[in-house]
């Protein structure tokens, strides 16, 4: 992939606070079926609705 990839972090380290979890575990801020809508849009330029079962946020990893 090389210099197709947009380096960097993407969203924020999650709080290991108690107040701050999802029931004990750690907050999420990306769905994982956004970033291989991402991969899938991005990358192989196909549709990825089908594929991941709906729309989710695009997560910009490729240029």
């Amino acid at each position: 992939i090389g210099d197709r990839v947009n380096g960097g972090l993407y969203s924020e380290y999650p709080s290991i606070e108690p107040n701050k979890t999802d029931n004990g575990d750690l907050a999420f801020q990306y769905d994982f079926r956004g970033f291989y809508s991402s991969v899938i849009d991005q990358w192989f330029h196909l549709d990825s609705a089908s594929i991941v079962g709906g729309q989710f946020e695009q997560i910009p990893i490729l240029n």
